[in-house]
């Protein structure tokens, strides 16, 4: 009798989600471009503890940096007169990264957002159809 034919193979499991986002300290003061254009980003500021400022740069796809200090010196965005932590994110559309810092502002820390480094995994094991049955005894004639 003629053997079932086998199913089809399972599809291949999706590529894993990609990993959430890191941030990287590169230096005192507010983060500034790796580049040749200067302070070209977008910034948007508020009065936040650094893991706020941090959550909200790694889910917006266009931050690259954050400058965060716990005790502003300047008196910008009312947070050093409420006496509260002040974040600035730095958002860019033109691949632009932080890079450098501008080092008067040297109550802040920049943090660079950066995917972190790819961690080695093992393989799945590759599934094979079993091997066909041996053919029956031939039979004399």
């Amino acid at each position: 009798p003629p053997q079932p034919p086998l199913p089809p193979p399972p599809p291949p499991a999706p590529p894993p989600p990609p990993a959430p986002r890191i941030a990287r300290a590169i230096g005192t003061g507010y983060c500034r471009e790796a580049g040749d254009v200067p302070n070209s980003f977008d910034t948007a500021q508020s009065c936040e503890a650094q893991a706020a400022c941090f959550a909200r740069c790694r889910a917006a796809d266009v931050c690259v940096a954050f400058a965060w200090a716990a005790d502003p010196l300047s008196p910008h965005g009312g947070c050093r007169d409420a006496g509260l932590p002040r974040c600035v994110l730095y958002r860019t559309t033109a691949l632009q990264r932080a890079g450098a810092t501008d080092a008067a502002a040297r109550a802040y820390t920049c943090f660079a957002m950066q995917q972190p480094k790819p961690t080695p995994r093992s393989q799945p094991p590759v599934l094979r159809p079993p091997p066909p049955p041996p053919p029956p005894p031939s039979s004399p004639q």
